[in-house]
């Protein structure tokens, strides 16, 4: 209808990626080495007053592709971010909801409660008198605060149990390296260390073939960037900063994180103004709660490679040990 910011030209902004006209204040940053911000829109008629002839039947769909081609193929809509989207909403409603799922969740992080870890990590994240006054929020920031902390606890649920299945296919590997050893330098009449050695091979590839059908490595790496931009959004509303985090990611990473980037705009749709703090206050909660976290990890870290440091140096002096075990037996059988 030619009115700024209209319906008409919420659609034309969309398809074309051309924000002409629209307050500074909305939008995006952008240079002229940025390809258009264009999408695909789902479209459903509905009949207005002043509409006498409308062009569409009522309730048709009509699917609105970038550069202004229509398309009645409902297939259009199902983009890469979108089913991505849908994954992290089933992966939130299959940890959070199925008992048994939740169960097997709760035994790989120490029988610790799913629920409780979640409230943790937003309790951490706000001031003390936000916290208290969570239930009287304004909906908006409660929904961004909700799905950063499943964002937040899914990742480390997922980085954890790379982790412990990566060991445990690491033991197996040596395992299998000990027991076919076994079997072709000491003792060739018994076959039973080859079953141990197919048993392992098969339970291996196992292992491997379901941490990749499940996605273990993408979903930590999506995830945590996930939750570290609703982190970031959440402290830029608390600090009284209305920009979206999604207009600020690296040109080279915008196609790449498309789906974390309409994640984070379609929740950050309320009032910035509400609940907003000091300075002071979300630097203690952001800044030094961030050096602080970083300082310790380094420093854990740090402690942990000198340990592995350690258990490598010693598995390589048993290595030449056994070697040297097996050429002095050489040496004793041919004398």
């Amino acid at each position: 209808m030619g009115k700024v910011a209209g319906t008409a030209e919420i659609v034309k902004f969309k398809r074309t990626g051309n924000m002409k006209g629209l307050a500074a204040d909305y939008q995006p940053p952008t240079s002229s080495l940025d390809s258009p911000d264009m999408g695909t829109i789902c479209q459903v008629v509905t009949s207005r007053v002043q509409t006498k002839t409308p062009a569409f039947a009522v309730g048709d769909i009509r699917i609105l592709l970038p550069n202004s081609q229509d398309s009645s193929d409902l297939e259009d809509l199902l983009l890469d971010e979108l089913a991505a989207i849908e994954l992290f909403n089933q992966d939130i409603e299959r940890y959070t909801n199925n008992p048994k799922v939740q169960a097997a969740f709760e035994v790989l992080v120490f029988l610790q409660k799913l629920k409780p870890r979640i409230e943790s990590c937003q309790k951490h994240l706000i001031p003390p008198k936000l916290w208290q006054n969570l239930p009287n929020l304004v909906p908006g920031f409660q929904n961004l605060l909700s799905v950063y902390g499943s964002a937040n606890i899914l990742a480390k649920h997922f980085q954890t149990g790379i982790k412990y299945l990566s060991l445990l296919v690491l033991t197996m590997s040596m395992a299998m390296v000990g027991s076919y050893g076994w079997y072709t330098n000491i003792d060739h009449n018994r076959p039973f260390t080859l079953g141990i050695y197919a048993i392992l091979f098969i339970s291996v590839l196992l292992i491997v073939s379901f941490v990749k059908w499940q996605r273990y490595y993408y979903k930590a790496l999506d995830y945590r960037v996930l939750a570290e931009g609703l982190r970031i959004q959440i402290f830029w509303h608390l600090s009284g900063l209305k920009n979206s985090v999604s207009d600020y990611y690296l040109r080279k990473q915008r196609q790449e994180l498309a789906w974390i980037r309409s994640s984070i705009r379609a929740l950050n749709v309320y009032d910035w103004l509400t609940n907003q703090q000091t300075p002071d206050v979300v630097h203690n909660h952001w800044v030094l709660y961030e050096k602080v976290w970083f300082a310790k990890n380094a420093e854990k870290r740090k402690h942990i490679s000198q340990y592995l440091n350690w258990i490598v140096k010693g598995l390589f002096g048993l290595g030449i040990l056994c070697m040297g075990g097996l050429l002095f037996d050489q040496i004793v059988v041919r004398l």
